[in-house]
């Protein structure tokens, strides 16, 4: 059977199954009859693979499809691609065949993208406008969790990185947003990551962060909370689905007061005073001095490789002398407790063990929402590279970071 046969084949029997709403876009598009493969073919000859001619001439066939209706915004190729073709019900109902379908939009929008329809780069001051908040191509990207598509579309659409959607009014009054915020409210860690990693330093800063504002006193919230993601009880009710005890499945978790994470939140503002203050007031110099500007990458990577291992070093001492310290329940009480053996030993104070044991199967189950691609970070050979090179040692006092990450500036400027 020729290729064209067995297209028309597999056209015939994907009219058979469908459904005539949305997924009739892609059953359209999938419809191989001999135009196509003609076109495929001369594509071919050109030099290019047959998996990419196939991909351009359905890409044309889109492009083509948005001209015949007159251009209109909301039939976009990239519009439909993102928006119409998750929603149909093929993939509704088939959640399964979400990766295959971001693999071929990713295909699909990287053709696109470097076709004549995005001349002088349209697609960054695109947005959807029969969509109430306007959202942008990578608003869509980023509640859909592809990541690959992400990677692709920053990479020609950058500025679509710090565009927001429109403030809404109503129902509910939203504020606008910036993609990575929908990327974390939609729970696809794997993108919001890479686009925090992506963002300016200060943008992020000023997103996640308190920032002290005109009045230390007063200072201003930041703009995206992460109290309803920290406190969302889902992961540990999948982890206690099996539990035989009391505190088993649903009850594994409650619903309680803010005033009950005061105790916590006191520790933070103890440690923030006592040990991270020394800390914030170095770099804090370092900027001063035009040591460090946290706009520069080279300088923010550099600063990292310096310092991290020398904080986490001064983190561990700190978390060593809390968890290890006595404590009692009153200042007049002579009994007292340690809050590693309370952990690692409850029955030794009276207390039942809490543990959960989990299944392989279900820890191996949860590993598929926890994966995510760690990208080859060359800075950190470059920085090996050179104490390798120069002969010199990697710090283990603030002192010495300090010292080593002026040297590696000063190398890097010569």
């Amino acid at each position: 059977m020729s290729k064209g046969e067995k297209g028309f084949e597999r056209t015939d029997k994907l009219n058979e199954r469908g459904d005539q709403h949305k997924i009739g876009l892609l059953e359209e598009l999938d419809d191989h009859g001999e135009e196509f493969w003609i076109k495929v073919h001369q594509k071919q000859k050109s030099g290019l693979s047959w998996n990419r001619a196939m991909d351009e001439v359905q890409v044309e066939r889109l492009i083509q499809k948005y001209k015949d209706n007159g251009e209109v915004d909301s039939e976009d190729p990239a519009l439909v691609m993102l928006k119409q073709w998750p929603a149909s019900k093929q993939f509704k109902d088939n959640p399964e065949k979400l990766p295959g379908l971001e693999q071929r939009i990713n295909r699909f929008l990287e053709i696109l993208l470097e076709s004549e329809i995005n001349l002088c780069n349209r697609y960054n001051a695109f947005r959807d406008q029969d969509d109430k908040i306007r959202k942008t191509l990578m608003h869509y990207v980023a509640e859909l969790g592809f990541l690959h598509v992400m990677k692709t579309l920053l990479r020609k659409c950058p500025l679509l990185l710090a565009v927001k959607t429109k403030d809404q009014r109503k129902p509910v009054h939203k504020r606008a947003m910036l993609p990575v915020e929908f990327a974390i409210e939609a729970e696809k860690d794997d993108v919001a990551a890479f686009l925090i990693r992506a963002m300016r330093h200060e943008r992020v800063q000023k997103l996640f962060f308190w920032t002290p504002g005109n009045n230390m006193a007063n200072p201003e919230p930041s703009f995206f909370s992460f109290k309803a993601i920290i406190e969302n009880p889902k992961l540990k009710c999948m982890f206690c689905t099996n539990d035989h005890k009391e505190q088993a499945g649903v009850k594994s978790h409650r619903y309680c007061s803010s005033p009950a994470n005061q105790r916590i939140e006191g520790w933070w503002s103890s440690f923030r005073r006592n040990r991270c203050n020394w800390w914030i007031t170095l770099f804090k110099d370092m900027v001063d001095y035009g040591l460090l500007s946290v706009g520069n990458g080279f300088h923010m990577e550099c600063l990292w490789f310096c310092f991290s291992k020398v904080l986490q070093d001064d983190l561990n001492k700190v978390k060593d002398h809390w968890n290890s310290h006595k404590i009692s329940k009153s200042p007049y009480s002579s009994v007292y407790r340690v809050p590693d053996v309370m952990y690692f030993l409850p029955e030794y104070h009276g207390h039942e063990e809490c543990l959960v044991s989990v299944s392989e199967q279900l820890a191996e189950e949860m590993k598929v929402h926890c994966q995510s691609e760690m990208e080859d970070n060359i800075y950190i050979d470059y920085f090996e590279c050179i104490l390798e090179t120069e002969g010199w040692v990697y710090p283990s006092t603030a002192g010495e970071a300090l010292r080593l990450y002026e040297q590696i500036i000063e190398l890097q400027n010569e």
